[in-house]
């Protein structure tokens, strides 16, 4: 019954991003048709023209990044970034870049989800599961627990809750993202480099036994505690036909194997 439950308010979340995608995309249209004169007014802003040089990246702006960062009040973060240059550059990313940096990705899913024809719009990020100097990071990072709808329609969200800590600790990463995985079943996974995704699945392969066990006690109610209503929250109705059900346990009994 809660897995019912999870899935109508997913359903009615992934409308209320449908809906959103959709005035997203007449905003868009708009400043497409608006562009050459934003242009305009931005380069009579910053003096530039035809003759203004473009400068790469180096140790001029770096040193323009760290006295902007210095003057900066309120909390500094910086995110390593890689690129065209031959080590990762150390960007300045103040509240309102990130925040606009975050509604960036918020209105290209939303606008996507508009388009698409998705039976599911909940969405998966494949980011560290601990907390490093990427923009990723500091894109997901949780400053408290995130709400019940907001992690049914991100799962992925879920991974910051203390109470996933201790099957972290016993079963790894890999075993964890793959039971929120299992349990939410999101129509949309996403990575910032591909290699993340693959990685995973690498991984996955060489620690099957591991994640198996984790599984096997979620159902064996092995552990009980502050996890198990915690993904609970996350369980979908989703249902295999008869076919993929034989196919999966096929997968299944031959990688264990």
């Amino acid at each position: 019954m809660r897995a019912f439950v999870n899935d109508v308010l997913r359903r009615l979340v992934g409308w209320s991003v449908v809906a959103l995608g959709l005035v997203l995309e007449w905003r868009q249209r708009i400043r497409r048709r608006t562009y050459r004169a934003s242009q305009s007014r931005l380069a009579a802003r910053y003096a530039i023209t035809d003759t203004t040089p473009i400068l790469s990246f180096g140790p001029a702006q770096q040193a323009n990044i760290e006295a902007a960062a210095a003057q900066y009040r309120g909390t500094v973060r910086f995110a390593m970034t890689s690129g065209s240059t031959s080590k990762p550059k150390r960007i300045f990313y103040p509240r309102e870049r990130l925040a606009r940096t975050r509604w960036n990705f918020i209105d290209a899913f939303a606008r996507d989800s508009a388009r698409m024809p998705w039976r599911r719009y909940s969405f998966y990020v494949f980011s560290s599961l601990r907390p490093d100097d990427s923009l990723t990071s500091l894109l997901l990072a949780e400053p408290r627990r995130p709400p019940y709808l907001a992690t049914l329609q991100a799962p992925y969200r879920i991974h910051d809750d203390p109470a996933l800590a201790e099957l972290t600790a016993v079963h790894g990463d890999t075993a964890v993202r793959l039971w929120v995985l299992a349990l939410a079943n999101p129509g949309v996974l996403y990575s910032t480099n591909p290699s993340s995704l693959s990685t995973f699945l690498d991984t996955l392969h060489g620690q099957w036994g591991a994640a198996a066990a984790m599984v096997r006690e979620f159902v064996d109610r092995v552990f009980d505690g502050a996890a198990r209503p915690l993904l609970a929250h996350l369980a979908s109705d989703t249902r295999l036909s008869k076919a993929e059900r034989a196919e999966l346990k096929r997968l299944i009994d031959g990688a264990e194997s």
